[in-house]
């Protein structure tokens, strides 16, 4: 079996640095996060803003809160408390998803621990859901910009730092891929995570979320001229990646790695 210790820096896992993060409300903690910059599937490069950032979503932050309130399922709000709900209902409606699991990527990032309050609260809220939001052996479809250098590298075990977003419906993932440009599928089998769908802005796109540290064992990548097209023309597909492999608990680690 493959096992990988990897860390932030000397010994510091992913629990203690967040036990150490502020506890702060979710529109504070979100206000943090204004500045940083983050690459849109479908607008390239932007800059998140609270007090705008709402608009290219589904709910502001108070209706996220009057949702977890009022509306979430009451076997829910029993066990998730409003702000961690809140933080749940806005990562799955709005650009806040691409800008955490891009960031915590970075752990060099003078902007990291700006994030973290954020990750705090959504972590603490997943981990609170009752039992039936555990999904295990599902088979889970991501679409990413870009080719990143541990695919390019074809590595045998990919770690995935950060909170990561799959769809068990392979419309949805490849629907985040984009038309042009470099691009990267997975397609991942025995998934385990927690199904947001009945949680979700979008329950439509099946939302599995997996935890930091998670792994993936590969069992085989296609690269161009090696595969055929999911989406478009050939020439489309020229640019495009493939990433085929399954969930390796073994090789699941605690850390952040850089």
């Amino acid at each position: 079996h493959f096992f990988a210790s990897f860390s932030l820096s000397p010994q510091m896992q992913l629990e203690n640095i967040l036990s150490n993060a502020p506890d702060l409300p979710i529109s504070a903690a979100l206000a943090k996060l204004d500045g940083l910059e983050f690459r849109h599937p479908g607008r390239g490069r932007m800059v998140f803003d609270s007090q705008e950032a709402w608009a290219w979503g589904t709910n502001s932050v108070q209706e996220c809160l009057r949702w977890a309130v009022e509306e979430a399922p009451s076997d829910v709000r029993s066990c998730v408390e409003p702000n961690s709900l809140a933080a749940i209902r806005a990562y799955t409606g709005t650009v806040v998803c691409y800008l955490l699991t891009q960031t915590l990527t970075k752990v060099t990032s003078s902007r990291f621990r700006d994030v973290l309050p954020f990750a705090k609260l959504l972590l603490r809220g997943l981990r609170s859901l009752p039992a039936r939001f555990q999904r295990s052996g599902a088979t889970g479809y991501r679409g990413e910009v870009g080719i990143q250098n541990r695919v390019q590298g074809k590595q045998s075990i990919i770690l995935l730092p950060s909170l990561t977003s799959f769809s068990e419906d392979p419309e949805v993932g490849t629907g985040f891929l984009g038309l042009s440009g470099s691009r990267t599928l997975y397609v991942v089998s025995e998934m385990q995570g927690y199904d947001l769908r009945a949680i979700s802005c979008y329950p439509d796109e099946f939302e599995l979320v997996v935890e930091p540290g998670t792994a993936i064992e590969v069992s085989h990548y296609t690269f161009p001229g090696e595969g055929q097209a999911v989406q478009g023309d050939e020439d489309e597909m020229s640019e495009l990646v493939r990433v085929v492999g399954r969930q390796s608990p073994e090789a699941s680690i605690s850390y952040l790695s850089g």
